[in-house]
C-alpha cells in the first residue's frame, strides 16, 4: 500500500482493528527506514479532558522536535479514543486540543519523520474528521463482522505459519466468537500454536469446535449445533456441560428456535425448487432468485437476522443446508411446535430446566428427528 506523505491516520469502529492495521504500517515503515530508525509510541487513551491535553501535548511535542542530525523517526500516536460521540469527545477542551493537533498535521513537513495516528471510533460528523477526510491522509478500516470481510484477516494470519484453514472452520470460528475481532485473532493464535505442537497443518471445523469456546451471543453455539447433528450422545453431553455453569434454559431454547426457523426456511425453499440443497456447493444462484422473490416479505434482508436466511453468510447457509436435508419440512415444524410445549414447561417448572431440555432432546431423537 502506498502511504500518503508525512503522516497517515487510521480509523475504525473497532479499536483492535485500527490498532492492528496501524501496527502493520508501523512495522513496515521501520523496515523501510532500516537500521538506526528511532521508533516512538504515544498512548492516545484518555478518560477526561486533562488526559486528552496531556497525551496530545506529548505527541505534538515529539512531532515538532525536528531531527538535528538527520535521524529517521517513526512516531505512532496509538489507540486514540476521544474522537467519538461521547462526553470526553464533546468537551470544549477536547475540541481545542484537536484544533491544535490539526494545525500540527497541516504544517508538518519533516522529511526524516513519519507520523502514524490510529483511533476508534471516529465521529465523521466532527470538524477534525472532516479535515482528515479532505486531507487525503485518512484510511478507514472496515470492522464488519461478516465472514466475507473477516476471512482475509484470518487467512493472512494462517499464511504466516504455513497453516491452511477450511472455509467452514473459519466461518465457525467467527460465529462462535460473535465476530469479535480481538477474540477471533487471540483464539486463532491458540489454535495455530496447538496445531504446530501436534505437527498439523490444517484447521478443520472439528478442531475449531474442539478448541474454541463460545462467546457473547454465540454462547449456545455448541449445544444448538450438536442438537441437529443426529448424535444423541454428544447432544446429551453438551446439555450436561451447559447446565454445569448455567441454570436457565430459556436462552438455549431461543437459540434452538432461531436455528430451526432458518432450517424451515431452507427446507421450504428446497421443496419449492427455489434452492437445491443436494448440490455439492451452496446453490448461490437459486438463493439469489429466492431472495429477489421473497425479500420484500422481510424488513431488511441486507442485515443478518435469525428470522430469515437472506442476510446470513452463504458458507453458514451451506452447512445448514446439509442439516436441513436430514429433516422433512413436517419434522422441522413438529420440532418448532415442540419448542412451544417446552417453553411452557420451563415456566411451570423453573427448577427443572436441565431435565426438561434433556427429555425434549431424547424425545426428539426417539421420534426419528
Amino acid at each position: 500500500m502506498k502511504l500518503p506523505e508525512s503522516y497517515i491516520f487510521i480509523a475504525s469502529d473497532d479499536e483492535y482493528v485500527s490498532d492492528r492495521a496501524a501496527k502493520e504500517i508501523f512495522e513496515a515503515q521501520k523496515a523501510v527506514f532500516g537500521e538506526g530508525v528511532e521508533a516512538e509510541t504515544f498512548d492516545g487513551r484518555a478518560q477526561n479532558v486533562a488526559e486528552v491535553e496531556q497525551c496530545c501535548t506529548n505527541f505534538m511535542q515529539a512531532a515538532q522536535n525536528m531531527s538535528l542530525f538527520g535521524e529517521q523517526r517513526i512516531i505512532w500516536f496509538r489507540q486514540i479514543n476521544f474522537l467519538g460521540d461521547n462526553q470526553t469527545g464533546r468537551a470544549e477542551g477536547t475540541k481545542e486540543m484537536l484544533a491544535s493537533l490539526q494545525s500540527v498535521l497541516e504544517t508538518f513537513n519533516d522529511p526524516n519523520t513519519y507520523l502514524i495516528l490510529s483511533a476508534a471510533p471516529l465521529d465523521k460528523r466532527k470538524a477534525f474528521a472532516k479535515f482528515l477526510d479532505k486531507s487525503g491522509h485518512l484510511q478507514l478500516i472496515n470492522a464488519s463482522r461478516s465472514t466475507e470481510d473477516m476471512l482475509p484477516m484470518i487467512l493472512q494470519e494462517c499464511k504466516k505459519f504455513d497453516i491452511q484453514i477450511h472455509e467452514e472452520a473459519a466461518a465457525t470460528l467467527i460465529s462462535k466468537l460473535n465476530g469479535n475481532h480481538r477474540m477471533i485473532m487471540n483464539e486463532l493464535e491458540k489454535v495455530i500454536t496447538y496445531l504446530l505442537s501436534e505437527e498439523e497443518k490444517e484447521i478443520t471445523y472439528d478442531r475449531v469446535n474442539e478448541l474454541v469456546s463460545e462467546f457473547g451471543e454465540a454462547e449456545f453455539f455448541e449445544l444448538t449445533d450438536v442438537f441437529y447433528s443426529g448424535n444423541q450422545a454428544r447432544t446429551l453431553q453438551a446439555i450436561q456441560r451447559h447446565f454445569f455453569t448455567h441454570k436457565d434454559a430459556r436462552a438455549v431454547l431461543s437459540s434452538l428456535q432461531n436455528r430451526n426457523r432458518l432450517l424451515i426456511h431452507l427446507r421450504t425453499l428446497h421443496d419449492s425448487q427455489y434452492l437445491n440443497l443436494k448440490s455439492y456447493q451452496f446453490d448461490k444462484g437459486g438463493f439469489e432468485r429466492a431472495k429477489s422473490e421473497f425479500s420484500d416479505t422481510f424488513e431488511d434482508t441486507s442485515k443478518k437476522s435469525e428470522y430469515h436466511p437472506f442476510g446470513q453468510n452463504p458458507w453458514y447457509l451451506g452447512r445448514l443446508g446439509q442439516t436441513a436435508q436430514r429433516f422433512s419440512l413436517k419434522q422441522l415444524i413438529d420440532i418448532q411446535l415442540g419448542f412451544i410445549e417446552v417453553f411452557q414447561r420451563l415456566i411451570d417448572h423453573p427448577n427443572d430446566h436441565e431435565t426438561i431440555i434433556r427429555d425434549f432432546a431424547i424425545d426428539t431423537y426417539n421420534q426419528g428427528h
